[in-house]
Formats: C-alpha cells, structure tokens, sequence
C-alpha cells in the first residue's frame, strides 16, 4: 500500500498525567532493547492502530537506536528538531511512575483519543501523542528507556521518592500538525480503509467490529529492520 508522507513538521507533543494515572505498582520493569520491549511496545501501537484502521508498524533498529540516545540523556524535553543532527522523526516521551511497561506507556498517550476532536482535527499539547501514535501514514517505529532518571526536575520530589523512568518513541514518516493532513491520517475508532484489514467497516457500528488478533508476532531481521508478520490479512502489493 503506497502510504501519504505527511512533511517535515514533528510532533512537539507529550503527555504526562495521563500515564501516571495509568501506572500500576504491580507491574514490572521491562527492560529496553529486549525482545519482550520490543514486542509490547509494537504490539500495543499495533492494537491501537487496527483499532483506528491504521496499518500495522514494523520495527526499525535506526529508530530504536536515536530514540535509546535521547532516553540516555534523561531530559524531559523533545530531542532537538534544528541544526546539525537534527531529529527528522516523530517523537512521543513519557516520565511517571517507576514501575510503567511499554503498554501503559502507549495507552497513556492513547488515552488522549478521548479529548481529541475528530471534526476539526486540531493537534495540540493534549492530543499529539494519540494522533503520532495512529498516524496512518506512519510506518516505523522505535522505542528506547531508562530506567531511573533522578536529574529530571519535575519528577524529584515524587510519590515514589525515588528516580522514575524515561520512554522515547520515534516514528517514521512523522505525523503533521496540519489538520488538513490529519483529518487524512488520524481515523475514529472503528474505521477502517477497504483492504487495509480485509473488511470495509466504514459503514459497521462498533459493537459489530471483530478485529483480527495482534498478539501472534514473529520477528524476521531483514536489512537491519524487525518486520512484523501478524495475523492479520494485508493488502496486496501493487505493482508499478
């Protein structure tokens, strides 16, 4: 499927008490660069694509590593989008609880979808992440951690009294803050483009919807690039 390159504007975005809400003392640390990392953290983008009839991600090690680059500095900022190495790829960062795992890291930002307005598609501070992280465009992803920041300024006199750790995401192509080019790209719940999922559901409710099972991920290392092969079905290639 020939996907829309959004441009070069980046997501300046991220969302914080949304994830603290959404962290739970019972689970546990999951280390970066590790398959189980790797695999939560596309699963979960996956799920919540599908679920707003975006194609699935793959991995990709080139974003991992930049994304692990940023995380290891442990700023609480958006890596730089200007000057020499500038970053060219979408960004999402999370800080908050010491015991997050990629899957609350994702659904806090998820969790924006609630407040995002899908008539006028008007990206702000409260809603970026949601829009980067089902951006229909958007086909790779990688993700780095660390796990205990203390230099952090907003996070040292926390509940835990202890340093917290660091999620970056990147994507590739990035998302726009164009509303035009989002209301192309970020879908209502439900949505799906014929062929994309193998069923046209444009016109289903959502209580009808069945979706296809995201968790069966196999890993193939092709050219420095994880893809993903799920069981969903895929449209076919077009031939020039």
């Amino acid at each position: 499927m020939n996907h829309l390159v959004t441009g070069s504007r980046r997501f300046e975005l991220f969302t914080f008490s949304a994830l603290l809400a959404l962290a739970t003392n019972a689970a546990a640390y999951v280390p970066a660069g590790t398959p189980e990392f790797r695999n939560e953290f596309l699963a979960v983008h996956n799920q919540y694509r599908q679920e707003h009839g975006s194609p699935p991600l793959t991995w990709d090690f080139g974003l991992e590593q930049s994304a692990q680059a940023w995380a290891n500095q442990c700023n609480y900022k958006h890596s730089p989008n200007t000057g020499p190495g500038a970053r060219i790829c979408g960004e999402s960062l999370s800080c908050g609880a010491p015991h997050q795992t990629p899957r609350s890291v994702v659904e806090g930002w998820i969790s924006e979808r609630d407040i995002y307005n899908f008539d006028t598609h008007v990206i702000d501070n409260e809603t970026g992440n949601f829009a980067g992280a089902v951006w229909e465009a958007t086909q790779k992803l990688g993700c780095g951690a660390m796990p205990a920041c203390a230099n952090i300024p907003a996070m040292v006199d926390n509940d835990w009294h202890q340093p917290v750790p660091l999620y970056v995401c990147h994507y590739w192509p990035p998302g726009s803050k164009d509303s035009a080019q989002a209301a192309m790209n970020v879908h209502r719940k439900g949505y799906r483009r014929p062929g994309i999922y193998g069923r046209d559901l444009n016109s289903t409710t959502e209580a009808e919807i069945e979706f296809a099972p995201v968790s069966s991920l196999v890993y193939v290392h092709r050219d420095n690039l994880l893809k993903r092969e799920a069981t969903v079905e895929q449209e076919p290639e077009i031939a020039e």
